[in-house]
């Protein structure tokens, strides 16, 4: 139809379902509402480039973000490719409000030359007059996550560290489920070439709109022991773009775990207690004649107290024993 025929059309319909033409409150509300549908259809009708949009993609393609930036006069291919590149943008975004993606990136500068120089003894060297300022630290950490279900969500996430040369990374995967409209927990597995296998929990809970809590238990695993720790912080809004934090922390010492070597004499642990060993020595009488003793008393038998010895001690208890009956004759 050409913008005259829409023109005509558009004052027909509108003097038909023009609201002030009904005086019945029905009737009234539905030529409202019919009346701003021809209102909008003749808005887009009667542009050519809002028009060609609806010719190809319908009511969709008008609803779709970033048509106020396209330049207009556009043919019809070009139209559709315009649309195209929008939907993409949109898919990409929403597929970023999902993993909400996240990175930082700090970088330690040293600057001590550029303020407290020490030019008494540098001053005969060449180019020392020149400060010179070094990058003595950087952290680079990334973080993603994947909604599972309305409550579920897994969070991937690893860092990069490096300072005054010697530098490690670690990675962390982590699995938050919200228990209520004012909290949520996690449980978060890392690891890292410089530190052992991590295991972690950690708590966050909204105590009023302006303030929260978060508390977060660690064990951190290492070929020396393990490390507990605790943490909390206690935050409160001050101000709109201000966040006063109070913290608390807590580590324990490293909890060793001695395994048993082979040479317990070196390096068997100190026992706490020693046992002892009583050896009686009696006479029996066995039809009122005297029988030689059954006691041992010197050397025959060694009797070595093994995993008696503590650390550096290097001494055993000795127990010698022969038989009386051969000492009195002589014998042996």
């Amino acid at each position: 139809a050409s913008s005259e025929e829409l023109k005509a059309a558009y004052r027909r319909l509108c003097m038909l379902y023009h609201p002030d033409k009904h005086r019945d409150p029905e009737l009234k509300s539905q030529a409202e509402r019919l009346f701003n549908l021809v209102h909008q259809a003749y808005e887009v009708l009667s542009d050519p480039q809002t028009r060609a949009i609806y010719d190809i993609y319908g009511k969709r393609g008008l609803e779709m973000e970033g048509w106020e930036v396209v330049e207009r006069r556009r043919t019809p291919a070009e139209i559709r490719e315009e649309f195209e590149r929008l939907q993409r943008e949109r898919e990409e975004r929403r597929l970023q409000q999902r993993t909400n993606p996240k990175g930082t990136i700090s970088v330690g500068v040293d600057a001590t030359d550029l303020f407290d120089r020490y030019d008494e003894e540098y001053e005969d060297v060449s180019g020392s007059s020149f400060p010179q300022i070094e990058i003595n630290k950087m952290h680079i950490s990334q973080s993603i996550e994947a909604p599972l279900t309305a409550t579920d969500t897994a969070i991937l996430s690893g860092s990069l560290s490096t300072q005054n040369g010697n530098g490690g990374g670690s990675i962390n995967f982590a699995l938050r489920r919200v228990t209520s409209a004012k909290g949520w927990g996690e449980l978060e597995f890392g690891a890292g070439d410089l530190q052992g296998p991590l295991f972690g929990l950690k708590l966050f809970r909204n105590l009023t709109p302006r303030c929260f809590v978060t508390t977060n238990c660690a064990l951190q695993f290492s070929s020396r022991g393990i490390r507990p720790g605790l943490t909390t912080v206690l935050a409160r809004n001050l101000d709109k773009n201000t966040v006063g934090y109070l913290q608390w922390h807590c580590s324990s010492p490293l909890l060793q775990v001695q395994r048993p070597h082979r040479n317990t004499r070196a390096c068997a642990p100190e026992p706490s207690f020693r046992p002892f060993l009583h050896v009686p020595t009696w006479d029996a009488e066995c039809s009122g004649a005297r029988t030689p003793s059954t006691a041992w008393t010197s050397a025959a038998v060694k009797l070595r107290e093994a995993c008696l010895s503590g650390p550096g001690s290097g001494s055993h208890q000795l127990l010698l024993l022969t038989p009386r009956s051969k000492r009195r004759t002589g014998g042996g």
